[in-house]
């Protein structure tokens, strides 16, 4: 269960970040940001998911 929430919150990410790129030239800064802000939580939950388990 650890290793699949584990993948679906880097799988997140990528998409996330794909998008980001995908989309920049239409976007608002307010769109970026945000866009930066959900990228640093999803990773966060992954590090202190990991902390959590000790690996």
């Amino acid at each position: 269960m650890f290793y699949i929430a584990l993948i679906l919150l880097i799988f997140f990410s990528i998409i996330i970040v794909l998008y980001l790129v995908g989309k920049r030239a239409t976007m608002s800064w307010w769109e970026k940001i945000l866009g930066v802000i959900a990228i640093a939580i999803w990773l966060m939950i992954a590090w202190f998911m990991l902390q959590e388990k000790g690996i």
